[in-house]
């Protein structure tokens, strides 16, 4: 029924917005076959560095037993098909790789329960995860202060000087819980501090938000005839022919 009111849907939606979109450079949204690999390993902080081990002991690098694994088998090529697919597209958007996380989320997961149940080191996580907590918590600043947007800065300026304490002071105590016989409480610190870090961030958000062309839209339909035609140059609002 749709498509019968809308005779162009069935070719822009299915042909051009799947096939062609996925085949050809036509959204000019090109990125290299590697795009999506920093992508991942940021979006996927602090829990990246588990994934190593987790991933290890996840696996059974016997083919005989992958019948009996079902379930991590499952996973994996759950995770290698999504990345690799969308790797392989000629239109990369950075929300394209979000179903990997939730396999890679059951991997680690897994492995964190292995490691407080057998009280197994992981030391060298928690080194890697103090280094990027520190660098984060100096280098948002730096950042920020490189955008020469005063107004920006003093504006944030509040939630840095909480930011900053809160990386810092949660990455040394999950470093000092690593080496200690408490290490399974390292896991809870690590979780107060990153629930903590998205709070931060999301307060954040308005501030860095662009802002709606809804006033502009409104002005245009109070003042303006219906005949005139409105051109933007330079970028493209996608809010504005919606409103």
């Amino acid at each position: 029924m749709f498509s019968q009111e809308n005779p162009q849907f069935f070719d822009f939606y299915f042909l051009h917005e799947h096939f062609v979109r996925y085949l050809t450079t036509v959204h000019r949204r090109f990125q290299p076959f590697w795009f999506f690999i920093p992508i991942f390993i940021v979006g996927f902080l602090p829990w990246i560095f588990f994934l190593p081990k987790a991933t290890k002991n996840f696996i059974p690098f016997k083919i005989k037993n992958w019948k009996v694994y079902d379930v991590e088998a499952f996973h994996i090529i759950w995770f290698s098909f999504v990345f690799l697919f969308f790797s392989f597209s000629s239109s990369k958007l950075i929300p394209y790789i979000l179903p990997v996380f939730f396999p890679a989320a059951v991997v680690v997961g897994r492995y964190v329960s292995y490691i407080i149940k057998n009280e197994k080191s992981y030391k060298i996580e928690a080194w890697g995860y103090t280094f990027i907590s520190w660098g984060l918590a100096y280098g948002i600043p730096h950042f920020l202060q490189l955008r020469n947007d005063p107004d920006l800065y003093e504006a944030l300026l509040p939630y840095l000087n909480t930011l900053k304490p809160l990386l810092c002071t949660g990455s040394i105590l999950f470093l000092l819980f690593s080496y200690s016989k408490f290490a399974k409480w390292g896991f809870v610190v690590i979780l107060i501090t990153q629930i903590s870090f998205l709070y931060i961030v999301n307060a954040v958000g308005p501030f860095l938000q662009k802002t709606s062309m809804k006033p502009f839209a409104e002005y245009i339909q109070s003042n303006q005839s219906p005949a005139t035609e409105v051109v933007v140059y330079g970028f493209y609002p996608q809010d504005l022919p919606f409103i």
